[in-house]
């Protein structure tokens, strides 16, 4: 396979994460880090103990707005309910609330780059 032959060629090892999306993919590869094949079939079992840090766009600044709201973990977001995606608007603005909500329901469009 594909590993096999990086090895063969660099001496390197390679961990493959395969998703539905990039996000998804991206956390499926650090999950098995280092030398690892990981597929995730449910997103809701791949994002189920993954950090809010963990998540792109969620860096110390954001990361600090969202745990006086005892948000550190996807499943955090997860127990709001219906009222998530306004909660981590108010907490983070429109821009950002929006993308992390809609991360944290295994969404993510964008492109993977070759």
């Amino acid at each position: 396979g594909i590993r096999k032959d990086i090895f063969e060629s660099t001496c390197c090892t390679a961990s493959v994460g395969i998703g539905a999306n990039k996000l998804l993919a991206k956390l499926a590869t650090d999950s098995i880090k280092p030398d690892g094949l990981c597929f995730f079939k449910d997103w809701k079992e791949c994002l189920k103990d993954v950090k809010l840090r963990d998540l792109p766009g969620i860096g110390r600044r954001m990361e600090n707005k969202l745990v006086p709201y005892s948000l550190t973990h996807v499943r955090d977001i997860w127990d709001i309910g219906e009222e998530a995606e306004t909660e981590l608007c108010t907490i983070l603005g429109p821009g950002i609330g929006k993308k992390i909500y809609k991360y944290c329901n295994g969404e993510d469009e964008r492109n993977v780059q070759p």
